[in-house]
């Protein structure tokens, strides 16, 4: 990172939406130039202030992620800036490209930003141990990017993406899991259950899909991404994180029908949730 930024070439920080990202954005700061750090805006203005005022702790500078003209001027005048790239779920500026084995739809975001700002990907990963220390690591610069293949770009992206969420043993997505294995009622009702304990607690999580639900050695599951997370009483907002993790389990079968997901399997998640709720 210090040869990239010494050559006068702006540097994007290339990582992925990891719970310790706030806590090694403060490592970051400390071991190396400052640098800016990408945000997006909540609906809360309340949260949306946490989240900025909070980064800004440890870089020089937020930009909103919609802003891409501040950040194609930052890197051009040779700054870092810290970006992950979100999911896409269009067609528009996005790839199909396998992660975990099924086919999901990434944003090309990263190869355009390089483009037009002239800079260095170098990827980044921060890791939390057992033993509750950190390590962040920080790989080599990508080499020949971007390319004139955004969708080979994208891959390079998942692919180191996908290698490192595989140094974590005994947990995957449920697009993953449900391609590698066909789970009985049991397993799906556990998977409602388990989503109307989060709703129980008041705890909203915007883009709930099959891919930020985890499911670990246990048949326990996970929540994964929650940066446009809040905490709120009951409401309608219950049905609708439901309805959308429908519609991406019917859209990564679309993808790829080798995928073990049935209309009665969805009955049977619902069936788990509301016996979960009748239970309290």
């Amino acid at each position: 990172l210090e040869n990239v930024l010494a050559s006068g070439r702006g540097a994007i920080l290339l990582s992925a939406h990891f719970t310790t990202l706030e806590i090694m954005g403060r490592v970051l700061a400390a071991n190396t130039a400052p640098f800016d750090g990408v945000y997006r805006k909540n609906r809360s203005e309340f949260i949306t202030e946490v989240q900025r005022s909070g980064r800004e702790k440890s870089v020089a500078r937020t930009i909103e992620k919609r802003d891409i003209k501040l950040m194609v001027r930052a890197l051009r005048e040779g700054r870092a800036v810290w970006y992950a790239p979100d999911q896409s779920y269009d067609r528009k500026g996005a790839e199909v490209v396998e992660f975990f084995g099924v086919p999901c739809m990434h944003t090309t975001a990263t190869s355009t930003l390089a483009r037009l700002g002239n800079a260095t990907v170098i990827p980044f990963f921060p890791e939390r141990k057992p033993d509750g220390r950190y390590v962040m690591t920080l790989l080599p610069p990508f080499e020949n990017f971007p390319s004139d293949d955004l969708a080979a770009d994208t891959k390079r992206y998942v692919d180191i993406l996908e290698r490192h969420i595989r140094r974590v043993p005994g947990i995957v997505p449920l697009s993953q899991y449900i391609a590698q294995n066909d789970p009985d009622e049991a397993f799906w009702q556990s998977v409602g259950a388990a989503i109307q304990e989060f709703h129980a607690k008041g705890v909203y999580h915007a883009d709930m899909n099959a891919y930020n639900v985890q499911i670990d050695t246990d048949g326990l599951v996970w929540m994964l991404d929650f940066d446009k997370g809040e905490l709120k009483t009951p409401g309608s907002w219950q049905q609708k994180t439901l309805s959308r993790l429908h519609r991406s389990l019917h859209k990564i079968v679309g993808l790829d029908p080798r995928l073990h997901f049935r209309a009665a399997n969805w009955e049977q998640l619902l069936e788990g949730y509301f016996n979960a709720s009748r239970s309290e």
